[in-house]
């Protein structure tokens, strides 16, 4: 089996040197795809070819359209050449599918998407016409998508909101074994230490971000201080807030290696999604696994209603700030089971979220009948 993958953003394949976590699960989901089949990437965003353990990244030429670039990256590189061949994509934008669907068809492809967000997110703060012609364009995308041969997302209400009678898998994010740190947290905080919470990934309005500044405004003087890292559509207004704590740190967007040493050094990871948001039928924080697998103990909202993960975490299901306030001063005064949350949620994600057993059901799903 042989699958090509394309990204709009992936730039390299070194998960240490990207800045989202949206680019590491895409480096990761390719890496688990390897397991069973040849993996290539393509992308606009690569400035060259490189390779990365078993995955290669191909650039393509910016001068030619998306299907002409493929296939040039295709004859020169000598790829496709396995009976069963696959190409995936990230989304549903309608531009990309139906260059991707030319490729498809010249090669006699599969084609699938993999949607693990929605455009909405990102046209929250734009005007109502622009919004508006950015939604009518992303609806015909959809409606192209329900033409290709398979959707890959993280919850069945997606396909439902999207209309699609297409076949689908439901699958989640995962997490290579490797990846799991092996310390448990323990703390050793004094009267004179800062007990640090990091926050890193997208400042938009659905995962709370003025929640959260406003929970920090309650808990000056409490010897606790907020590291925020990332960037997107809030990110003004952080900058603003942040000039006025003095218990705020904004770091703006650093490389994966800059975020994996902060969470080493922090006390508790928080992860404060509103899951009445229209973007939780698609999204799932691949992040929160991530810290999940660090060692150090998390906040969230309940992102998942099983028991195991509230058991895992310290999950909450109301984003009132004062009342975030008080979890946070609890889990403070709390150290013993921030180490038992630790402890948990390693082999929480161990059972539930390798990516060695989330692939296998991919690849059944994409493979020929």
């Amino acid at each position: 089996m042989e699958i090509i993958l394309y990204s709009k953003s992936l730039d390299v394949i070194d998960k240490n040197h990207v800045n989202s976590s949206s680019k590491i699960f895409e480096i990761e989901f390719a890496q688990a795809l390897a397991q069973y089949a040849k993996v290539s990437i393509v992308s606009y965003s690569a400035k060259s070819d490189m390779q990365y353990k078993n995955v290669s990244l191909f650039s393509l030429n910016k001068d030619e359209t998306i299907a002409n670039a493929i296939r040039t990256t295709i004859c020169k590189n000598s790829l496709f050449k396995d009976s069963q061949k696959i190409i995936i994509a990230f989304g549903y934008d309608y531009r990309i599918f139906r260059q991707l669907k030319k490729v498809s068809k010249l090669y006699d492809t599969k084609l699938i998407s993999y949607t693990f967000d929605t455009h909405k997110g990102a046209t929250n703060s734009s005007g109502f016409l622009k919004k508006n012609l950015i939604d009518l364009y992303f609806r015909f995308g959809i409606r192209y998508v329900n033409t290709i041969d398979g959707i890959i997302l993280f919850n069945e209400e997606a396909y439902k909101e999207m209309k699609l009678s297409i076949p689908f898998l439901i699958s989640k994010v995962g997490i290579n074994e490797e990846s799991i740190v092996p310390k448990v947290y323990l703390r050793t905080l004094n009267s004179e230490n800062e007990f640090r919470i990091v926050y890193s990934g997208t400042l938009i309005e659905y995962n709370s971000i003025e929640t959260l500044i406003e929970t920090m405004s309650y808990l000056k003087g409490q010897n606790i201080v907020l590291d925020i890292y990332g960037d997107g559509p809030l990110k003004s207004y952080v900058e603003n807030c942040v000039k006025r704590a003095d218990n705020i740190i904004y770091h703006g967007l650093v490389s994966n290696s800059q975020i994996n040493s902060a969470v080493s050094r922090a006390d508790l990871l928080i992860n404060l999604r509103d899951t009445e948001n229209y973007i939780s039928k698609f999204a799932f924080p691949s992040k929160l696994i991530q810290y999940m697998a660090s060692g150090i103990p998390v906040l969230t909202t309940k992102v998942l209603s099983e028991n195991e993960f509230c058991e895992a975490t310290f999950a909450i299901d109301d984003l009132d700030p004062l009342k975030i306030k008080n979890s946070i001063i609890n889990i403070k005064n709390n150290p013993y089971l921030q180490t038992k949350k630790s402890e948990y949620a390693k082999e929480y994600i161990k059972e539930k979220f390798l990516w060695s057993n989330i692939i296998r059901d991919v690849i059944q799903f994409v493979k020929y009948d």
